[in-house]
């Protein structure tokens, strides 16, 4: 077996986008008194931040992936690969199966199209010197979407379609709510018509019965256009509501990968359990054995050798430091980074627990009040 079908992580339907041994480093350059030892001999280099490291993934058409993990991680690098925001130091993107480096330019500009990305910061994100009208109408009217004159009726329906006022389009985007201002990046996304959307961390500034009504508008947009989704968080109750694959990172490489039912119900590497075993229990009467983890997380600039988890695990042995695990399959679509997975306890109890108690229930009652709330047309 070859190293690719080790790896790949492609669901079995055809894939809209792939990532394909993707890696992505920078370069910190070395500071004035580290050049000047240099010149006197010292051999310093420049800092590298390894972000990235070989990650293979697949989204397919209508799907949606959650994309997990601690903060640094990796997460927000690998969505703006997948985007085209930041080319990959090695590895390459794939577009309905034709490697995006090698279009012609106007095809990969058409194709960079179906590509979008709703950003975090639902402020930061959007122009404070456009009003809405613009921020939302520029890209259709430069990409020949739509006439000039037409601009101001398809923001009035972009606008429509996230549930904003059509006559508010003339506001500058600080004359909105946090709410408000993400439905606009919403909008913003939608308005090229795009396939894809990458959505890094699109409700975490948002309280919760925001977070449940964007959520609920991201599945609701996405059932009607046939839109797929790589959903970067760190909240599992998001994830959880709204992904049909959920993918774990850790240090700049995927851990684990599956279904999110097999995910939750049953983690086999010990960083997704030590994750879903971090959900608040408020029920004293509800005891349930914690994974500790040792530590901190290791510098990208210098990350540990053999599994990078290793430095934290506690079921680590001397495997781990020495050789890196690879992505196996340990049932159909459940793939796991861990030499010794088959072996170790898998507390299922964590997940059904987290899922039954505690805010994450909370969440998931108010994503379902939520969807109740007949979105507009």
């Amino acid at each position: 077996m070859n190293a690719d079908v080790e790896v790949d992580l492609v669901p079995q339907q055809p894939p809209l986008l792939e990532l394909r041994h993707v890696s992505k480093r920078f370069v910190r350059p070395l500071d004035l008194p580290a050049r000047i030892a240099n010149l006197l001999g010292a051999g310093l280099s420049d800092e590298v931040v390894h972000a990235v490291d070989r990650v293979d993934l697949g989204i397919a058409e209508r799907e949606v992936v959650g994309l997990v993990g601690e903060s640094g991680c990796g997460k927000s690098t690998l969505g703006r690969i997948a985007v085209g925001m930041l080319s990959p130091t090695k590895g390459e993107r794939r577009w309905r199966g034709a490697r995006l480096p090698d279009l012609p330019s106007a095809e990969a500009r058409r194709q960079q199209l179906k590509m979008q990305m709703i950003f975090q910061d639902p402020y930061a994100s959007l122009n404070p010197r456009l009003r809405v009208v613009d921020i939302i109408g520029e890209a259709p009217v430069v990409h020949r979407l739509i006439a000039p004159q037409q601009q101001v009726e398809y923001v009035g329906l972009q606008l429509n379609r996230v549930g904003l006022d059509p006559t508010l389009m003339r506001r500058f985007p600080h004359q909105f709510s946090g709410g408000q201002r993400a439905r606009i990046g919403i909008a913003r996304a939608l308005a090229v018509n795009p396939d894809l959307i990458i959505c890094d961390e699109p409700v975490s500034a948002l309280d919760v019965s925001i977070q449940a009504q964007i959520v609920n508008l991201l599945q609701n947009l996405q059932q009607r256009f046939g839109l797929s989704y790589l959903f970067i968080a760190h909240d599992l109750a998001v994830v959880k509501h709204i992904s049909d694959r959920v993918a774990v990172m850790y240090l700049g490489k995927l851990v684990e990968i599956a279904d999110k039912k097999t995910l939750y119900d049953r983690p086999l590497h010990p960083y997704t359990q030590a994750l879903l075993a971090a959900i608040p229990k408020p029920d004293p009467g509800l005891r349930t054995k914690r994974v500790m983890l040792q530590g901190d997380v290791p510098s990208p600039f210098r990350p540990p050798t053999g599994c990078r988890f290793h430095t934290r695990c506690p079921h680590a042995q001397p495997r781990c430091s020495a050789e890196e695990p690879k992505l196996r399959e340990a049932t159909s679509g459940h793939r796991v980074a861990c030499h010794f997975f088959e072996t170790l306890p898998v507390p299922t109890i964590i997940a059904r627990a987290g899922m039954a108690n505690g805010k994450l229930s909370e969440r998931l009652a108010a994503f379902e009040a939520a969807k109740q709330i007949r979105m507009p047309g």
